[in-house]
């Protein structure tokens, strides 16, 4: 196929050097709605030529991707869960690939939903709140506008704030940008001069301010008379903001004061029975916690089976759910057993145990003397980590956990019906 003169921007044509050919074929495709025939460098060009605009657009969504550290494989789960894009076609390799799915089933005007939901199903677990009422999502939207005028332009604040409403049927997500402060560099006088490309012989230099800005994140989930509130990130140096926000859009004052930190059902159910089963010479700790989890884990492959995901998800979270064990106990800032800290972490326990006559007993008449709310469980699912303690759980190593795994937890370590008894 011969292609026309073309005059490319050169900029564009180097963003998409590292590019590879099959990349920028489907990339093609989706601005020209055609596909195109040629080599991987002809391909570069035509794009940057014939659709400078849309590349242009496309790079720039993915800085945006880059700058939030958008996790990919949690906004697969968002995309798939609530886009209904197939797991096939989200089999992809990096953000670029990931952006470029989200184009080819036209989905770019939900990029916004995307990055936010997915900054907070990242954090579910661990950033999570209860507020002791129901808040009204009614004309939210409205509610949120009126704040922005009031804080940007009748009160004129000195760090200005944008916020993004994403709302689906069940909860609204707030997405926030604040200036803070002020900040100042260095950079060659020539850059600041619109226009002016040719470098000076010994450039000279001057100071420039600008205002950087940080970001938050927030869920907001009514149920049952109570609100659950996600913060996508520490509230530190926020409560400001966020207690003018809350008390403006949902009408609730003192908002720190109020919320208390969510816990997890089945974290605490499983302290509970280990503390019983600690204090309880006659009982075995490790054999009782993995009685326990035992149940657990055979009630979350019976949920799983019971939902609406697909057969492959399904088999892929009961296989995520059955590796679920206790590998080992920590103990931190315990002034009782004058412990700072001990960790004991191995795949067998019961091995490690029977190496050295005694030291179960040694180790169970430990915990009991441990103040109980210093004793964390540790537990593996597949190859990762996560440590139980005061009701909630979280990763043992790293601020993340993978999405599959995070999902199999979810289920795991939730409310459970009671099985039924014949």
């Amino acid at each position: 196929m011969t292609v026309e003169p073309l005059d490319p921007d050169p900029e564009l044509v180097s963003e998409l050097e590292s590019r590879p050919k099959w990349f920028l074929e489907r990339l093609y495709e989706v601005f020209a709605d055609d596909v195109l025939d040629t080599k991987a460098p002809t391909l570069r060009e035509v794009l940057a030529d014939r659709h400078t605009d849309q590349v242009r657009q496309f790079l720039e969504d993915y800085e945006i991707l880059s700058e939030r550290n958008v996790n990919r494989r949690y906004a697969e789960e968002y995309l798939n869960k609530s886009l209904g894009i197939s797991r096939e076609d989200l089999d992809v390799r990096d953000r670029y690939e990931l952006l470029l799915v989200v184009y080819e089933n036209g989905c770019r005007d939900k990029l916004r939903s995307m990055i936010i939901r997915s900054e907070l199903f990242a954090v579910k677990n661990e950033r999570e709140f209860q507020l002791d009422q129901e808040l009204n999502l009614d004309g939210v939207e409205n509610r949120v506008t009126a704040f922005l005028r009031k804080a940007n332009v009748e009160e004129q604040h000195l760090d200005p704030i944008q916020t993004t409403v994403d709302e689906n049927e069940s909860s609204v997500a707030l997405d926030i940008r604040q200036e803070y402060g002020r900040k100042y560099r260095n950079v060659f006088a020539f850059r600041q001069s619109p226009g002016q490309e040719n470098v000076p012989v010994n450039p000279s230099v001057e100071g420039t301010s600008f205002y950087p800005l940080r970001n938050m994140s927030i869920g907001v989930e009514p149920k049952d008379g109570e609100t659950v509130i996600t913060f996508s990130k520490s509230t530190d140096n926020w409560e400001g903001t966020l207690t003018e926000l809350f008390s403006d859009v949902f009408g609730v004052g003192n908002l720190f004061q109020k919320l208390e930190e969510k816990s997890s059902p089945g974290v605490q159910e499983i302290q509970q029975d280990t503390i019983a089963a600690v204090e309880d010479e006659s009982t075995d700790t490790a054999d009782t916690v993995r009685e326990a989890v035992q149940q657990r884990t055979e009630t979350a492959a019976e949920q799983i089976d019971q939902s609406d995901e697909p057969e492959e998800t399904k088999e892929d979270l009961k296989q995520r759910v059955e590796t679920f064990r206790l590998v080992g106990y920590s103990i931190s800032n315990d002034q009782a057993t004058s412990t700072d800290e001990f960790t004991i972490i191995a795949d067998d326990l019961n091995h490690v145990f029977g190496t050295i006559e005694g030291i179960e007993l040694s180790f169970e008449d430990y915990l009991e003397k441990a103040e109980k709310d210093n004793i964390q469980l540790i537990f593996k699912i597949q190859n990762e980590h996560v440590k139980l303690s005061a009701g909630d759980w979280e990763p043992l190593r790293g601020p993340r956990i993978t999405a599959g795994n995070k999902e199999a937890l979810e289920i795991l370590l939730s409310e459970m019906d009671e099985p039924d008894c014949d």
